[in-house]
Formats: structure tokens, C-alpha cells, sequence
């Protein structure tokens, strides 16, 4: 029994060289049951963090975190002076923290072994939102909206349709998103689609004109066709002419701009054949029955040249009354023969070698 006591006292003294505070002599004499050994918490190893500023070039000690290992050697263990906690008053306040260079990934990397404290994070939100105000929304705003501007200027109106610099660091609220928003086109749907109420997309009707998801319908079928400008963002519009404005085209009572509109209209199919049909009935006037239409001295088509299948001659004269006629098949079929050869003067019966013409009654 002895020897087992003193094993136990041995075994006891070593456990007490790892525990958190320094044994006494009586600990050193007290024998810890097995059960209590394997439930031991070994010694942590902690202290303070450095945190090193780097413009200024100062280091700071923060108190530490205990955290469980992630790196090769402490892979399965509990570990500290690894993490530590980074308050608002670390020597005197870090203010708005201006100093950490979070957007050099090279410079910023050490921030991963530090945690903010509450006071620290609420103390910056504060500063942020004291900074940032809400958009308020005037002409300026919807000029530059409806611009697609992405500038910001100091001075309102020193570049066309520039943001104003103080609008750069202020927040969206809801007002001034729903606004710009406003002044934004839709998203157009694909061909022979449209968004139906919920947002879904639907086809356009084929089999009715009378609802307004018809293609006939004025709210589908538009009346002008978007085209590109000249400036990045910005559309333009072809108006659609239609059957319907044939008969209005260059009518006296429109000024010349709206005359100038209507020559740059797009056509539709139904207006190019109602102009054609027009201007066939305009430039081909009716004129006298059998006659043959020609142009007259101001070059514009007259009423037409007679037609005559013989000569008319006046009864007391005997003038020819018809001669500015043109005759028809019948007027050429009693036309006088040609004189015919009656006698050559070889055995080569041309024209050539004819000396005796024989000419019909």
C-alpha cells in the first residue's frame, strides 16, 4: 500500500506542475482520483497581441483571444496570443480608423488576426452614417439620370448633366430610388412576348382585335420605331406612317416641319400601296374615249390623240378633217400599195434593174 501511496503522490505532484495556480503543500499531498486527472484542462498559454499601425509606424499590445489552432502545428489544439481584440480607445482611440489600408490586400492581410469590439463597430457605423445623408432628389439628379452621366462635378452645371460631387458618398433612399428608377426604360421582352401583370411572360394575342394584348391594338403594335443616336444610352424614334396618313401627306394645312416629319416616316406596307394606288390614279387623269394619252406643252399629260380608222374630209371643201389622227389597224390596211416593177432590163429581176413601175389604182 506504501508504494502505491507514493506512486500516487508522484503522479499528483507532476499533474500539479500544469495546473492554473502554483500548489501548495498540501495539494502536493492530496492524491487526485483518475477520474479528475483525465478531466484536467492543461495550461493555455496566453497574453497580449501586438498590433503594429503601420503608417505611423507604432505598436500597440490588445488583449487576446483564445482560439482553437488552425496552422500545421496546432492543428487539433487551443491556442493564444493569436487573435486579439481591437477596441475604439486602443491608446487614445482610433477614431475613424483611417490608417488601416483596407484596399491593399498586401498591407491589410494582419487585420484577419484582430476582432472589433462592440463599441469599436457601433462607434464607426456611427461615424459612417453621420457622414452619409440621403439623396434628395431635384433637377440636377434627373438630369444626370436621364443623361446615363456617371460624373461628379464641385460646380452644378459646369458639365452638362454631371452628378453634383456632394450626391458621391450620400445614401439611396427609397424616395430618390423610386424615382430614378421612374426615369428608367423597362426591360423590353423578346420578340412576340409581353410581361403580363405579375411579370411573367405571355404571348401577344393572334386570334382578336378587340383586347389589348392584340398585335392590331394600339398599345402593342406602337406607332414608331426606336432607333440609335448619336449619344452612348440614347434612342430615337422613326414614326410609323401609316395607311391612314396617305391622304394627309404634305396637306396645306401643315407647316413645313411637320412636312419634314412626315418625310422621314418609316412606311408601312398598307401606306406604300395606298401612295402608289394614288399616284397612279393622279398621274393618269381621264381624257376623251379612244384616244391615246399623250403629254401636252407644259409637259403634263393632255387629254389624249384620236384615234381613226379612215380619213374624214369635210363635204363642202373636201379638206381632210382627221389628219392629226393616228390610224388604227384598219386605217393601215387600206393603205396604197407600193408601186410594183413591170419590166427589167436583164434577166435580174431587182428593184435595182426595174425600167417599167407599175402603179395600182
Amino acid at each position: 500500500m506504501k508504494k502505491i501511496f507514493i506512486l500516487s503522490s508522484l503522479i499528483a505532484v507532476t499533474l500539479a506542475t500544469t495546473s492554473f495556480a502554483e500548489p501548495t503543500e498540501l495539494d502536493k499531498k492530496t492524491v487526485a482520483s483518475k477520474a479528475y486527472v483525465d478531466t484536467k484542462q492543461d495550461i493555455i498559454q496566453t497574453g497580449l497581441v501586438t498590433f503594429s499601425e503601420p503608417e505611423e509606424n507604432i505598436d500597440y499590445t490588445v488583449p487576446a483571444l483564445v482560439s482553437y489552432g488552425t496552422g500545421t502545428n496546432n492543428a487539433d489544439g487551443v491556442l493564444g496570443n493569436k487573435i486579439g481584440i481591437l477596441g475604439l480607445n486602443l491608446n487614445g482611440g482610433l477614431g475613424s480608423w483611417e490608417f488601416l489600408n483596407l484596399d491593399d490586400d498586401s498591407e491589410s492581410a494582419y487585420l484577419d488576426n484582430f476582432v472589433p469590439t462592440v463599441r469599436a463597430v457601433a462607434s464607426e457605423l456611427g461615424v459612417i452614417r453621420n457622414e452619409m445623408t440621403a439623396l434628395t432628389w431635384n433637377s440636377a439628379e434627373t438630369t444626370s439620370t436621364n443623361a446615363y452621366d456617371i460624373t461628379f462635378v464641385d460646380t452644378v452645371g459646369a458639365t452638362a448633366n454631371a452628378w453634383p460631387s456632394a450626391d458621391r458618398t450620400k445614401l439611396i433612399n427609397t424616395a430618390a430610388l423610386a424615382k430614378g428608377l421612374a426615369l428608367k426604360q423597362n426591360k423590353i421582352a423578346q420578340s412576340g412576348k409581353r410581361y403580363a401583370a405579375d411579370g411573367t411572360l405571355a404571348s401577344y394575342n393572334e386570334n382578336s382585335s378587340a383586347v389589348s394584348t392584340s398585335w392590331l391594338n394600339v398599345s402593342v403594335k406602337g406607332t414608331g420605331l426606336v432607333t440609335k443616336t448619336a449619344t452612348n444610352g440614347v434612342v430615337g424614334e422613326r414614326k410609323i406612317f401609316e395607311a391612314s396618313d396617305v391622304s394627309n401627306y404634305h396637306a396645306a394645312n401643315l407647316n413645313q416641319n411637320q412636312q419634314d416629319i412626315q418625310d422621314i416616316s418609316i412606311p408601312t406596307v398598307g401606306a406604300m400601296m395606298t401612295a402608289i394606288t394614288n399616284s397612279i390614279t393622279a398621274a393618269a387623269p381621264s381624257g376623251t374615249p379612244n384616244t391615246l394619252a399623250n403629254y401636252d406643252s407644259t409637259g403634263a399629260l393632255g387629254s389624249g390623240i384620236a384615234v381613226a380608222s379612215v380619213a374624214s374630209y369635210n363635204s363642202t371643201t373636201g379638206a381632210l378633217e382627221n389628219g392629226s389622227a393616228i390610224p388604227n389597224i384598219t386605217a393601215l390596211e387600206t393603205k396604197q400599195n407600193k408601186m410594183t416593177c413591170a419590166g427589167w432590163d436583164s434577166d435580174t429581176h431587182t428593184d435595182e434593174h426595174c425600167w417599167l413601175w407599175s402603179i395600182a389604182e
